[in-house]
């Protein structure tokens, strides 16, 4: 005999694990990028592509972050459940998504900061994605 639920709770532990490693992944640079159209450009070229994008998602995620901070703020106030044999309220699961939404905007906040610091900075040395690279006409990346 199954356990009641399970499948419910399932999908609650998938979406709070797939949120919560959102931060982490932009920290450790792991999101998917173009980085075969990336590595076309010069350096420094590539840095304001990557601004561009950072702020970008920063607005995106803002949204983002509202919306799911009101839903969840709706949930719990309407005590709102899932359809199943036990009673499993969302609103948990939902305001663990909108606290992993605020790390990644933190997290995404941080890799813009470093960003405009790497573009106003006047050394030669450039770091993309974290790896320092001397500045060189040969393309790194491809």
């Amino acid at each position: 005999m199954p356990i009641v639920g399970t499948s419910e709770i399932a999908v609650f532990v998938m979406v709070a694990t797939v949120f919560l490693g959102l931060a982490h992944c932009e920290h450790e640079s792991g999101h998917v990028r173009l980085e075969m159209i990336l590595c076309r450009f010069s350096q420094r070229v590539q840095l304001y592509i990557n601004l561009v994008c950072y702020l970008i998602a920063i607005v995106a995620i803002s949204f983002a972050l509202f919306a799911c901070g009101d839903n969840a703020l709706s949930a719990f106030q309407d005590h709102e459940a899932i359809a199943s044999p036990v009673l499993l309220l969302t609103y948990p699961v939902k305001f663990v998504m909108t606290i992993a939404l605020f790390f990644y905007l933190c997290q995404l906040v941080i890799k813009t900061a470093e960003l405009v610091s790497q573009i106003t900075n006047k050394h030669k040395d450039i770091k993309i994605n974290g790896v320092e690279d001397k500045k060189s006409p040969a393309k790194t990346c491809c």
